[in-house]
């Protein structure tokens, strides 16, 4: 059972990712249909708060992703979760390095970094307390 615990920590970080994504395209698609039409050019909102919106949806949904990603491969591993946190969070601070060289989305690098940072810390709180009976 342990070792099919340990096979599903990649793919359970990986659903997390995409949990996050469509809860993030989810949530713009809601700002949309709130787009009043006479402010709909071209099918894009042109209305003055749909921009900084759309732009807090994303750094939301990024944040939220590299939150779930670090805390959902550490809740599946059997033992070890402080560390595998901590390479998950690793490898995630690798991927985004990667993205912002390719795209300079510096805000959403931030996010994706602080909320991992989160997570790890989150884990390791968790961890740090007594267990129950």
């Amino acid at each position: 059972m342990k070792c099919l615990r340990w096979f599903a920590v990649v793919p359970s970080a990986i659903l997390a990712w995409y949990a996050a994504f469509i809860l993030g395209l989810v949530a713009l698609s809601g700002v949309d249909a709130l787009c009043p039409p006479e402010s709909m050019i071209s099918g894009l909102c042109g209305a003055w708060w749909y921009p900084p919106t759309e732009r807090a949806i994303i750094l939301v949904a990024v944040g939220l992703s590299a939150f779930l990603v670090v805390v959902s491969a550490s809740a599946v591993a059997p033992s070890h979760r402080v560390p595998v946190a901590r390479l998950a969070y690793g490898v995630g601070v690798v991927v985004a390095v990667y993205f912002v060289v390719q795209t300079s989305a510096v805000g959403e690098f931030l996010a994706a970094i602080l909320a991992g940072f989160l997570g790890v810390f989150c884990v390791a709180r968790y961890s740090a307390l007594p267990s129950r009976p």
